[in-house]
């Protein structure tokens, strides 16, 4: 009868509606997920890049003070290097 094929369709348009909304959360979901992730990825970069921009400096430093004949304690100290990393340069 024709109320129950208006109650199917009523079903099937809120079916299909249910379907797009997932859909779309599931779209955004990764969008968001994406964006977090390049961001994540370009302040660990960041953090990376200091720390090994710090640690090369260090190492230039410790370099220039041993072969001006400084002993190894007051290079660690001035550098943050382990003695065992500066007798090894």
């Amino acid at each position: 009868d024709a109320a129950h094929m208006l109650r199917m369709d009523h079903i099937s348009q809120i079916e299909t509606g249910y379907e797009k909304g997932l859909e779309k959360g599931r779209r955004q979901g990764q969008q968001e997920g994406h964006q977090k992730g390049l961001q994540e990825g370009h302040q660990k970069g960041l953090q990376e890049g200091h720390e090994k921009g710090a640690k090369d400096k260090a190492i230039e430093i410790a370099k220039a003070l041993k072969a001006t004949g400084v002993d190894l304690a007051t290079i660690a100290a001035a550098s943050g290097l382990s003695q065992q990393e500066i007798k090894a340069l």
